[in-house]
């Protein structure tokens, strides 16, 4: 199912679309932001054959208020735009949506170069103009990898519930084996108060005939 709908911000039309997966599971977010909307829906048309919750917007600007309504998993950038560009949006997500991968999009003769931008936070570069196939093939690597690291977390949460689990069974079966000494620790001592008293209670007859023999003698 795909929900498409407009929603402006200033002077600028963004288009959000909500999509769930072939698996009936909300699919990956994706925002695509660039100030040329020529090439803003010619990337929007490579990752259509894809199970990928698109949506695109012009600016940085409107891309951080978008970010504060929903989340994204992938942001892919243009560097030079008006308002907010590319390089103070990638630093904006790096700190307060480190969980976002921001992919830049830029070109040979602009001011960045890969390290600048990969530093700055960005998880890939692509130079402008690229092909259907390089982009589609970034998109994809990112998005394994982040399926992967949620992949992992999930293990190592499952793992952690794992050992919590046999921590409490191992007290637990503590607490019984303590118990249970300490039951026969309570029957030992019962056996050794009892004893003495069954040997005086079976011998009592005997000694009660020797005193009053005792006595008569006398």
């Amino acid at each position: 199912m795909v929900l498409l709908f407009f929603m402006r911000m200033g002077a600028k039309s963004i288009r959000l679309i909500s999509k769930s997966n072939s698996k009936g599971s909300m699919a990956i977010r994706i925002l695509i932001v660039d100030d040329n909307t020529d090439l803003l829906e010619i990337m929007d048309n490579y990752l259509n054959s894809f199970d990928y919750e698109v949506s695109t917007t012009e600016n940085g600007h409107d891309a951080l208020e978008m970010l504060e309504l929903a989340p994204f998993e992938i942001i892919v950038t243009d560097i030079k735009m008006p308002m907010v560009d590319g390089m103070e949006l990638l630093q904006n997500v790096s700190k307060k949506y480190p969980q976002t991968s921001v992919i830049v999009a830029t070109a040979f003769s602009e001011e960045y170069s890969y390290m600048d931008v990969i530093n700055a936070g960005a998880i890939d570069f692509i130079t402008k103009p690229f092909t259907k196939g390089e982009f589609q093939a970034k998109v994809c690597r990112v998005v394994g990898e982040q399926k992967l690291q949620k992949k992992l977390h999930q293990d190592l949460i499952e793992q952690e519930k794992n050992e919590e689990e046999k921590l409490n069974m191992q007290a637990i079966i503590y607490q019984q084996e303590k118990m249970a000494s300490i039951g026969q620790l309570a029957a030992g001592v019962a056996h050794e108060i009892n004893n003495p008293i069954g040997f005086i209670t079976s011998n009592l007859g005997s000694l009660q005939k020797y005193i009053k023999k005792t006595v008569g003698l006398c």
